[in-house]
């Protein structure tokens, strides 16, 4: 049963994350894991710096070592748990 700051386990969206620099790991990531209605469960990014900063990001806000990394994208989007993917990219590829 959930409350104010805790969603109920079947009412959590599971949330990947692809592309983890300036803004996704330095702003969106940190609010992420701070929703009760979220549950971030992998990031993804081909930078290994990036990748294991938003790793420590998720896992030290659930105080596990439970978020798995990618560096292929590919690998999130055959997962059949995860509801929901924010991607974030580089100012050279938003169109």
């Amino acid at each position: 049963m959930g409350d104010q700051a805790n969603a109920p386990a079947n009412d959590k969206i599971t949330l990947a994350t692809i592309g983890n620099g300036k803004m996704m790991g330095g702003s969106h990531l940190p609010h992420f894991v701070n929703m009760p209605e979220i549950q971030v469960v992998a990031v993804c990014d081909v930078d290994t710096n990036r990748r294991d900063e938003a790793k420590r990001i998720v896992d030290q806000a659930y105080g596990n070592g439970d978020c798995e990394t990618y560096v292929d994208y590919h690998d999130i989007l055959a997962r059949d748990d995860i509801d929901a993917v924010a991607i974030g990219t580089p100012g050279h590829w938003h169109v």
